[in-house]
């Protein structure tokens, strides 16, 4: 999500009020850490031919942060929790009312909302005109006008809530954050309906997986930079040379362009030297819980069916982030183009008003063999995604308009998109990009050439595949 500058507060799409009752009830959560209880943790650790690694050997501040995963996965609980309330107590009330949720929130919610002066628009317009991306003003208007009641609109919701569950009197039972709790146990009664744990893990496992890959990256990312850094001290001393000269042979002079990305790919290699002469190895016993299952039929693809490594990217045509990504998953794959499958997945946003029909277009192309030369057109194109537009581009590749026309506007090509997000929403998918190398989700963060080319070399070794 992105972030204006002038504040904390999330800049928030023009999506529907309903949405944003979701993304606010997951805001004190979202970046939780999460995990099972302390005891039942898998074990961590790293090796090299020097020495032995384990979590003793991390910062005390990742250790603290450890210790309290209990703690924060209880709260976690209970806020996901909180969350199957509400949304049952707006069914509960939408119905009531002979209304829908959206109806009734624009009503309870919207309607009661201070209206932003147009000198308050202008002013965030303009302090964050490099993060907008040469957006016109009305073009963000409504995401700003989000931003700037979001503070208020969170206020409005909290005091709703609080009114629905006196009204329905909601009742409860148990404590969900019992590990004691069976399948059928009731945890809360909301007037005559009844939330089981069952339903409750139905509706949460996937933010809880998501969510304790979050905090095992987080604890890898901390074990695999003590190792490195420890290997250069290593390697100078054996070089007997100071550590700022090793840096300098290494990295600083070989470098051409002095770039950013240049100097990441040059301590990429000298990461990759370092851990293959001294044998440094990781292991993480109970990775496989965050694997996923992701369908790949029917979606455009790149590379041998039967590859060894399987990279899936969840696209917006329109997202700016993607077309960022896509041509650094390119680079990354090339080297391995023999053993590595890239598979798009649809899922446009609906803050992208062109999104969709991008992705209807996309898809048409990909029946006519043209997928990628088409995307290409659609990334470095993301101001007009018009259907005027699109049709131009599919000339210029030379695909069949007739066909073209016709398949962008099939119902069989808009239900394939919304499989593709409803399958993305089940896995977490909740923006764009996201990635998966071998079912495993790649944090955001760690998206870069050198990082992509360390999964993939990872994950063609089978070791330690959890680190994505």
């Amino acid at each position: 999500m992105s972030y204006l500058r002038n504040s904390g507060k999330p800049f928030l799409g023009p999506f529907s009020l309903v949405r944003f009752v979701r993304q606010v009830l997951k805001t004190s959560i979202l970046f939780a850490f999460c995990c099972a209880a302390f005891a039942q943790m898998p074990e961590i650790f790293a090796i090299t031919n020097k020495r032995t690694y384990t979590l003793e050997d991390l910062s005390p501040e990742i250790q603290q942060n450890w210790k309290e995963l209990p703690r924060r996965l209880d709260e976690l609980r209970l806020s996901l929790l909180d969350e199957m309330v509400f949304n049952s107590l707006l069914e509960m009330e939408a119905k009531a009312r002979k209304s829908t949720v959206e109806r009734l929130l624009q009503i309870e919610i919207d309607t009661k909302l201070p209206k932003p002066s147009n000198a308050e628009i202008r002013a965030v317009y303009e302090a964050n005109k490099e993060a907008i991306g040469g957006k016109s003003l009305e073009e963000v208007k409504s995401q700003i006008v989000a931003f700037l009641t979001y503070e208020e609109r969170k206020k409005l919701l909290e005091d709703f809530k609080e009114r629905l569950k006196r009204k329905y009197k909601v009742e409860i039972l148990a404590d969900v954050r019992s590990s004691e709790l069976k399948p059928s146990d009731v945890l809360v009664v909301i007037g005559n309906k009844k939330i089981t744990f069952q339903e409750f893990k139905q509706s949460s496992d996937q933010r809880i997986l998501n969510e304790k890959l979050y905090a095992f990256n987080q604890l890898i990312d901390a074990l695999e930079e003590r190792v490195f850094n420890d290997l250069i001290i290593e390697e100078a001393q054996a070089r007997k040379i100071a550590l700022n000269e090793l840096i300098a042979q290494e990295v600083t002079n070989k470098m051409k362009e002095f770039s950013g990305e240049e100097s990441d790919e040059l301590m990429e290699n000298l990461r990759e030297k370092l851990f293959e002469k001294y044998g440094a190895r990781f292991s993480w016993k109970g990775f496989e819980q965050f694997v996923q299952r992701i369908s790949v039929d029917g979606s455009p693809s790149k590379g041998r069916l039967d590859a060894p490594v399987t990279v899936i990217m969840f696209s917006d045509f329109q997202c700016p982030a993607c077309a960022a990504t896509h041509p650094m998953l390119q680079e990354a794959i090339r080297p391995y183009e023999d053993k590595v499958r890239f598979v798009v997945k649809y899922f446009p946003l609906k803050i992208h008003k062109d999104a969709f029909v991008a992705a209807q277009a996309a898809h048409a192309a990909y029946l006519q063999g043209k997928f990628f030369e088409y995307v290409e057109i659609l990334y470095n194109n993301q101001q007009a995604l018009d259907v005027i537009s699109l049709r131009k581009y599919a000339s210029q590749l030379g695909l069949d308009l007739r066909k073209f026309d016709s398949d962008m506007k099939s119902s069989m090509t808009k239900e394939k998109i919304k499989r593709d997000i409803e399958e993305g929403m089940s896995h977490g998918v909740v923006a764009t990009p996201t990635v998966f190398v071998n079912g495993v989700l790649v944090s955001y963060e760690r998206f870069s050439p050198p990082r992509f080319r360390r999964i993939i070399k990872r994950a063609l070794k089978n070791e330690f595949s959890s680190q994505q």
